[in-house]
């Protein structure tokens, strides 16, 4: 019976409790220290408290704006890395504004060669056309084209941009290709 009057004396000092979830009253049967005032608000509120406890870890860990530097605000996504649209942009265009940054991403999307692979092709053509020789690329956009065969992806070389258009307009025929040069070994007479 004593433990019946301690526990009276401690609802009476800790007063009336209120759930945190759905704020109704928690009865006085249920244990002293419970938060809330069934086992199903009692889940909620754990959930909220471990998401909350998660958001905190995130923002001391959140990195500052790529953008402009400053804080990200709690309102964006836990992997936001910019505070605003314009400093998306303005993140977006400093990271793809390095010069050949598009190219080497395009190389590698469409051939699967690497930076590093690239550069190491054009040295061993001595930084030439690997058909006319020539070091000036000539053609449309006047910068090396990379030749990859179209049945097997395979990369062969770098080329101008005329000699690699050429070899497109010839459907990389080898016969067709020794078929014009004959005809305008002919011709030159």
């Amino acid at each position: 019976m004593q433990w019946r009057h301690e526990r009276a004396a401690a609802l009476a000092e800790r007063g009336k409790r209120n759930c945190p979830v759905c704020d109704a009253d928690i009865p006085e049967s249920v244990t002293l220290r419970a938060e809330c005032c069934s086992p199903k608000c009692g889940e909620i509120h754990q959930n909220r408290k471990r998401a909350a406890a998660k958001r905190a870890k995130v923002r001391a860990e959140r990195k500052p704006c790529e953008g402009c530097g400053g804080p990200i605000p709690d309102e964006k996504h836990a992997n936001a890395k910019c505070c605003s649209d314009t400093c998306t942009k303005r993140a977006y265009r400093e990271k793809h504004r390095k010069p050949g940054a598009r190219a080497a991403y395009m190389r590698s999307y469409l051939y699967g060669i690497t930076e590093e692979e690239y550069v190491v092709m054009l040295e061993a053509q001595g930084h030439a056309c690997a058909i006319c020789g020539s070091k000036e690329w000539p053609g449309k956009d006047n910068r090396p084209h990379v030749d990859h065969c179209h049945s097997t992806g395979r990369v062969r070389g770098i080329l101008c941009g005329r000699c690699n258009v050429a070899l497109g307009l010839m459907d990389d025929d080898a016969g067709r290709l020794r078929t014009a040069a004959e005809y305008l070994e002919r011709e030159r007479r």
